[in-house]
């Protein structure tokens, strides 16, 4: 395909906004979580919201594990293949974030006011770690 592909040029920028509404949603959780949990804001708590969120997890999750499946820049240089380990990087290391939360604040006198969107982050995402990289280390061989 050529490098202004018009398909391509409109799926970087859908990748790149759910990639930057991903960031912006979830450390704003996070940073609420461990800094303010009980005047979150009630909708945090709604089911919409737990939807929205746990759909934003799966996107971005398989955005994250087609990457990984791509054997560590195989394909792609330049702009697109450090694009594609940001994307990596960022759905790992807030999904590990969430998994820490989870585990750490949901067993204290705050747990009731921490949303399900953090904890469902943390599952999925430690679920599609060890499926992605048990794929990625078994394709190696």
């Amino acid at each position: 395909m050529a490098r202004n592909d018009p398909q391509e040029m409109i799926a970087a920028g859908l990748s790149a906004a759910f990639l930057v509404g991903f960031i912006l949603m979830f450390g704003w959780l996070l940073q609420q979580v461990w800094t303010n949990v009980r005047e979150m804001p009630p909708f945090t708590r709604t089911d919409q919201f737990t939807n929205i969120t746990t759909t934003m997890v799966g996107l971005v999750g398989g955005i994250a594990a087609a990457r990984m499946g791509t054997r560590a820049g195989r394909r792609g240089a330049g702009f697109e293949g450090t694009f594609g380990w940001f994307y990596v990087m960022a759905y790992f290391i807030l999904g590990m974030a969430a998994l820490v939360t989870t585990a750490t604040q949901a067993t204290g006198k705050d747990a009731n006011f921490i949303p399900e969107a953090i904890t469902n982050l943390g599952t999925v995402s430690f679920g599609l770690m060890i499926a992605t990289v048990g794929s990625y280390l078994g394709s190696r061989r």
